[in-house]
C-alpha cells in the first residue's frame, strides 16, 4: 500500500523538524527521544508479560516512568558523549578504524552502560545495596551476553556508516526492541 502524497508531506515536514531541533538542541533533543523509546518499550514488556502469563493487568505507570528516566538522563547523554569522544579518538580515516570503534563501544560502552542501568533503576525502585548485588549477579552477565549478541551488528553500523548527529536516534529506534528484552530480563 502506497502512501499518500499528503502523508509523505507531514513524514518529510516531521523528519525536517526533527533534524533543526537536534542541530539546535542535541542533548534534549536525544534525551526525549530516549525517553520516550524506553517508555514503550517498557509498555512492551509489561503487555508481552501480561499475555505470557494469560492475564489482563493495568500498567503499571511507575515502572514505565522509571524506564523513560533511564533512557532520558542516563542513556541519551552517555551515548551522547561516548559518540563524541569516539569520533575524536577513532576517526573513521585511521587503520582498522571500523574494528576499534566497534570494540571500544562494545567492550568500554556496553558494559558500564548495563551497570548503571541496574544502578539507576535499583536507586529510582528505592531498593538497598543488597538487592542491586542480588539483581547484578542474577542478571547482568546475561543481560551484557545479550547486549552483545543483538547489538553487535547494529553498533557496526551505528559507529560506521550513521552520521554522528543521527547516532542517538539510530539506536533509539533499534532501542524498542532491547528495551522490551531488557525489561523482561529485568522483571
Amino acid at each position: 500500500m502506497e502512501k499518500s502524497k499528503d502523508e509523505k508531506n507531514v513524514l518529510q515536514k516531521a523528519l525536517k523538524q526533527y533534524v533543526l531541533v537536534l542541530r539546535r538542541r542535541p542533548i534534549v533533543t536525544k534525551a526525549i527521544t530516549s525517553g520516550l523509546v524506553s517508555a514503550l518499550g517498557n509498555i512492551l514488556s509489561q503487555k508481552i508479560t501480561h499475555y505470557r502469563a494469560g492475564k489482563a493487568a493495568a500498567i503499571e505507570w511507575l515502572a514505565v516512568l522509571r524506564y523513560s528516566a533511564v533512557g532520558a538522563f542516563v542513556t541519551a547523554p552517555c551515548a551522547h558523549y561516548f559518540h563524541r569522544w569516539l569520533e575524536r579518538t577513532i576517526p573513521p580515516d585511521k587503520e582498522y578504524a571500523a574494528l576499534k570503534r566497534l570494540l571500544a563501544d562494545r567492550i568500554l560502552f556496553a558494559p558500564p552502560l548495563i551497570f548503571l542501568f541496574f544502578l539507576v533503576l535499583n536507586i529510582l525502585e528505592g531498593q538497598n545495596l543488597a538487592v542491586f548485588q542480588m539483581k547484578m549477579k542474577e542478571a547482568y552477565w546475561t543481560t551484557l551476553k545479550m547486549n552483545w549478541k543483538i547489538w553487535t551488528v547494529f553498533m557496526f553500523i551505528n559507529i560506521n556508516y550513521v552520521p554522528v548527529q543521527y547516532r542517538v536516534l539510530f539506536v533509539s529506534m533499534v532501542a524498542l526492541l532491547w528495551q522490551t528484552v531488557l525489561a523482561s530480563i529485568r522483571k
